[in-house]
C-alpha cells in the first residue's frame, strides 16, 4: 500500500484546522501523514497544531516565519515520506470517494 503525505500550509485559520484534519483522520487510509506547516499564524493555529500533534499520531507540526504560502509547501514537502503527497488548505474538505477513486486508479496503474 502506498503512503500519502498531506501537506497543510497554516496561516490564520484557527477555524478550519481541526475540521480539516479529523476529515483527513476518518478517510481510513492504512499509510499517511499530515504535515502542519505553520507559516507565523497569530490565531490560535499554532496551539491547535501542537495539540492535534499530540492527539494523532499521524500528525506532524513544524513551524516557520512567515514566508509565505508558497514556502510554506516547500518546507512541507522536504519532510515528506510519502510516496504521493496531496497538497491542501486548511479550509479544504476532501472527499473519501474522490481519493478512493484516485487509489483505484493508482493500484492499477503500479508497476
Amino acid at each position: 500500500m502506498k503512503k500519502f503525505s498531506f501537506i497543510i500550509p497554516v496561516y490564520n485559520c484557527d477555524s478550519y484546522l481541526i475540521s480539516c484534519i479529523e476529515k483527513i483522520q476518518e478517510i481510513g487510509l492504512e499509510q499517511f501523514e499530515v504535515i502542519l506547516v505553520n507559516d507565523g499564524s497569530s490565531d490560535n493555529s499554532e496551539i491547535i497544531c501542537e495539540k492535534m500533534s499530540k492527539e494523532y499520531e499521524t500528525v506532524n507540526y513544524v513551524s516557520q516565519n512567515n514566508q509565505g504560502v508558497s514556502s510554506a509547501r516547500n518546507h512541507g514537502l522536504s519532510r515528506a515520506t510519502g510516496d504521493y503527497v496531496i497538497f491542501l488548505d486548511a479550509d479544504d474538505t476532501i472527499e473519501p470517494k474522490k481519493l478512493g477513486q484516485l487509489l483505484k486508479i493508482l493500484d492499477t496503474d503500479d508497476t
